[in-house]
Formats: C-alpha cells, structure tokens, sequence
C-alpha cells in the first residue's frame, strides 16, 4: 500500500459566529461558538485517511490537554502520528469570527516553541 506523508500545521480552531464582524472598539454579540481541529495538515490527513489511504503526519504540536485531545482524535482517524514532535506549551490557536454572510477575519497564536525552522528530525516509515 502506497503510504502518503502530510506535512504541515496542526491547529485548534475557535469559532465565534456574530451577526457582523465588528469595527473597531465596536462590540458584537457571539451568537454561537464551536471549538474544532484544524490546520492545513491535519484537516488534509483525517480527509485522506477517511479514503481508505495510509497517512503519516508530520508535524508538531503542544503538551496541553486540548492538543492531547487532537493527537487522539488523529489516531482514532488511522493517521499515523508517530512523527508528531510535541513541544512544551499550547499548540497553534485560531480565532475565527464568521458573519452571517460568511465573511470572515481569522486571528492566529503560534507558541515559541512551535517552530518548524527550529526542529529537525527524520520520518519514521
């Protein structure tokens, strides 16, 4: 079997829906909120493994108990994680803020420690 090998991040997406995206100093009412798993490589390696395709994911990730809860979700998907470097401290965070007409304006949070450029390793196969 063909093995396809994900590369990228791995990030815990909040949600906020409002009814506009605000201004600024403006104040908007969340009129609904969803925590999901994001990031490029992980949104990418839980589509391909759900096709029936072996899947490594290469990537790093935080110690805390939500980026546990990702790395478990990937492994109940069959996405091999074995070559997922957990460094010390929260993991990559998306805040998201969707208007009523889909517009959205994205704010990200990356740990220090959370670098690619900082760690190199080799794929276990």
């Amino acid at each position: 079997m063909i093995k396809i090998l994900v590369h990228g991040p791995l990030v815990i997406d909040d949600i906020f829906y409002v009814k506009r995206l605000p201004n600024a100093k403006d104040e908007v009412v969340i009129r609904d909120y969803v925590r999901s798993y994001g990031g490029t490589a992980g949104n990418v390696a839980m589509y391909l493994s759900s096709l029936g395709l072996k899947v490594i994911l290469s990537s790093i990730i935080g110690d805390e108990e939500e980026d546990k809860k990702y790395l478990e979700r990937l492994k109940r998907d069959n996405v091999d994680v074995s070559n997922v470097i957990t460094m010390q401290g929260k993991g990559p965070r998306c805040l998201i803020f969707t208007d009523k007409e889909g517009r959205r304006s994205s704010y990200f949070s990356y740990n220090k420690y959370l670098s690619c450029k900082s760690i190199s390793y080799k794929v276990k196969n």
